[in-house]
């Protein structure tokens, strides 16, 4: 058996990459096609048992001409990968990539896994009609569906471009969580720290709602009893949100940026300084850093029917409508009113190990080929 995998995003998430290097190790035969822009840099390195194929051959207009783009990088990949040697196509995206696997379907009869993610949902389905069809015939012919959290699958299926072929696809749907480093599932701390520090911990962008969150931070504080309420941040400036660093630079007093963190021993040093994980995302695929909080008994404040949502018992924190300051500085108030009643002891971290993950994925892509 050998899986071709087609990622887009293979030097922006460290996600991929993990999951294709446990893969390796498992001893899975596999190559991973990576079609990026000119200007991405390529920094991740596979196992030697894994060959990777860089191409560098999305352009800037076909963000506007799909069907030209899936063209172009399909007669690509063509090119460079022995496709006649490949058994299974695992596509990391609906749309962009799982539209080079149909055309693999369709003119080498290769079977494919598509998994749904953030931009599938809410700009290819919500955004652009003229490929609704074409999402269509992607999902009809997938071997797989697969979606890395609840809240995912969730709003895939109550989309009403999905509905007309819902009864046709749900029975391929199958739902994994991502995994997380080794290191936070062996470093699970059960006891809380219990103060009134906030974290976040990600990228500073609008996507991931920044401004709200600090705008209901400063509300918060002005309430008795909450005056000492502090928001550390770590993580990279989004450049494109000025409106961000005026708000930090206003509210230095409370909020500290710390830049990004890459030792893991400090990062989890600054997990346990702090007693509340927030990042109330507009969207969100999954988000990694919620596992690392949890996995230091943070409480986590998260945005209803996106990332983790729905993936764990209710206990571990609260879910919140990320467009309402009032609901986020609510939320907050009864995270660290009630900090004793939220805690970890229902999550089962070894779950979250890339190898239990990888095992799973192993598993499936064997049973399918031998069904």
């Amino acid at each position: 058996m050998k899986v071709l995998h087609i990622c887009n995003d293979l030097f922006g998430s460290q996600v991929h990459a993990n999951l294709y290097r446990r893969l390796a190790e498992a001893g899975l035969r596999q190559v991973v096609y990576a079609p990026i822009r000119k200007g991405v840099v390529a920094t991740e390195r596979l196992l030697a048992e894994t060959p990777l194929v860089v191409d560098r051959i999305v352009k800037p207009y076909h963000r506007f001409l799909y069907f030209l783009k899936r063209r172009t990088i399909y007669r690509s990949m063509a090119k460079q990968v022995d496709l006649s040697d490949c058994d299974l196509i695992h596509a990391t995206t609906l749309f962009s990539d799982g539209g080079v696997a149909y055309r693999a379907y369709q003119e080498r009869h290769i079977p494919y896994y598509v998994t749904v993610r953030n931009t599938d949902v809410n700009f290819f389905l919500r955004m652009t009609p003229h490929l609704w069809f074409t999402g269509w015939r992607i999902l009809l012919h997938a071997k797989r569906i697969l979606f890395v959290s609840p809240s995912m699958r969730e709003r895939f299926t109550k989309s009403w471009v999905i509905r007309p072929i819902l009864s046709r696809i749900q029975d391929k749907f199958i739902t994994r969580a991502n995994g997380v480093e080794d290191f936070w599932c062996d470093h699970v701390r059960r006891e809380a720290t219990l103060n009134h520090k906030i974290l976040f911990v990600g990228e500073l962008s609008e996507m991931k709602n920044m401004s709200r969150l600090i705008l209901s931070v400063a509300d918060l504080r002005r309430e008795a009893g909450f005056e000492d309420v502090t928001l550390t941040l770590v993580g990279s400036m989004d450049r494109s949100s000025p409106r961000i660093r005026s708000l930090i630079e206003r509210e230095k007093e409370w909020v500290t940026y710390l830049g990004v963190v890459k030792n893991r021993e400090q990062l989890c040093d600054i997990y346990r300084e702090h007693s509340i994980f927030a990042m109330p995302s507009l969207y969100e695929t999954f988000g990694l850093v919620f596992v690392e909080a949890l996995s230091q008994n943070l409480a986590i404040l998260y945005t209803k029917g996106q990332g983790v949502d729905g993936l764990f018992d209710p206990t571990v924190g609260r879910g919140v409508d990320p467009t309402s300051v009032a609901d986020l500085r609510e939320a907050l108030r009864d995270l660290l009113n009630h900090r004793e009643a939220y805690s970890n002891r229902s999550v089962d971290f070894d779950a979250f190990r890339w190898g239990a993950v990888s095992d799973f994925y192993a598993r499936l892509y064997d049973d399918d080929l031998k069904s």
